[in-house]
């Protein structure tokens, strides 16, 4: 498996995955692959056993793996996916307002600089808000933040039917995320004030264990 993911010799049990050129990438991939024999194994474990012999040892002594019940999930609701196709409307159309406003803003500058006579003239103090909320990283995390505020207000862990109005909601607002491009955004240094916005408890001065960096990597 080190050779087919790193693409490079394995030397012997002293071998090290990180040194041989692995990455968090290739850590999930060989993560993926162990886990159809070892199901219990996660990416930690990979970090904490980065040599081959360490990591065979490791393996060799997990306990077999649990029994698997096998279960049957129903199918969403018909009603439930009628629903989220009405709202996939408003998600393209979030996710077609950035490129608006830079069209908007280009429109503006090519009117000032007379490089084309067919522009229109669009408020530039509506330019400025678009920007602002549709392009700018805190803009778009705020959106994503106030939509998740306020439609899983009081949502717990637990264990809520298919198709139904959690379900639903949380649906809407991990694709709203998407759409507005938080996802991409949620990272170092951006991730520790989004999950606090979004209610999570984060410490001052955290750092990754792994990388000694922001949670962000």
């Amino acid at each position: 498996m080190w050779r087919d993911l790193l693409g490079a010799a394995v030397g012997g049990p002293e071998a090290d995955f990180f040194a041989l050129g692995g990455g968090s990438l290739a850590a999930a991939q060989l993560v993926a692959a162990l886990r159809q024999q070892y199901p219990q194994v996660t990416v930690a474990d990979l970090y904490d056993h980065p040599r081959l012999g360490s990591l065979a040892g490791f393996l060799d002594e997990l306990d077999p793996p649990p029994p698997v019940t096998e279960r049957t999930v129903r199918p969403t609701p018909r009603l439930t996916q009628a629903v989220q196709i009405l709202l996939s409307v408003p998600l393209a159309t979030l996710v077609a307002l950035p490129w608006l406003t830079w069209l908007a803003l280009g429109n503006n500058v090519a009117r000032a600089l007379h490089v084309v006579p067919w522009t229109v003239a669009v408020n530039w103090w509506l330019v400025g808000a678009a920007f602002a909320l549709f392009v700018t990283p805190l803009g778009r995390l705020g959106i994503a933040v106030l939509f998740a505020r306020t439609l899983l207000p009081n949502v717990k862990p637990g264990t809520y039917p298919r198709g139904g109005s959690v379900h639903l909601r949380v649906w809407f607002v991990e694709r709203l995320t998407e759409a507005c491009g938080a996802q991409n955004l949620a990272g170092a240094p951006w991730l520790v004030y989004f999950a606090r916005a979004l209610g999570a408890n984060i410490g001052k001065g955290v750092i990754c264990t792994r990388c000694h960096r922001s949670p962000g990597c």
